[in-house]
């Protein structure tokens, strides 16, 4: 939710991925879901969770063991069972970066969209999410 990675992306990363001296998440070809390698901002919201859990050993993948029925799990207790909407975590990623930082290449870059006109068509829907509210996700 804080990097606006694809889930199915997020069970691929490694630890070798993540480096928080340079603050970013390099998504790997092999990784991405188009097959094209993109670096990731990582904001102090999801650097204190990442810094939290840590694991110096780079080809251990970040996801937990059984992590897709463990995500399904915390979906059906939230009350999401049969209302969970695909990449949601992802487009409210979108939603609040916009709102916040006002730069829409600098989204693109981390997406890894080919051009803004699929975020602004997608992904981009500021309604109802106050400036205040966009700085505090990102803290």
């Amino acid at each position: 939710m804080f990097a606006g990675i694809r889930p199915r992306e997020v069970c691929r990363i490694t630890w070798g991925d993540i480096d928080l001296e340079e603050n970013s998440i390099t998504i790997r070809a092999i990784c991405s879901k188009t097959g094209g390698v993109r670096q990731v901002e990582i904001c102090p919201a999801l650097k204190r969770l990442l810094t939290r859990n840590i694991d110096n050993r780079c080809d251990k993948k970040i996801c937990p063991k059984n992590w897709r029925k463990k995500w399904r799990e915390i979906r059906e207790k939230s009350g999401f069972k049969e209302k969970w909407t695909q990449d949601v975590l992802r487009h409210t990623y979108a939603s609040y970066h916009a709102k916040q930082f006002r730069d829409l290449p600098r989204l693109q870059l981390n997406m890894g969209h080919r051009d803004i006109a699929l975020l602004r068509s997608r992904y981009v829907n500021m309604r109802g999410i106050s400036s205040f509210e966009a700085r505090a996700f990102f803290r």
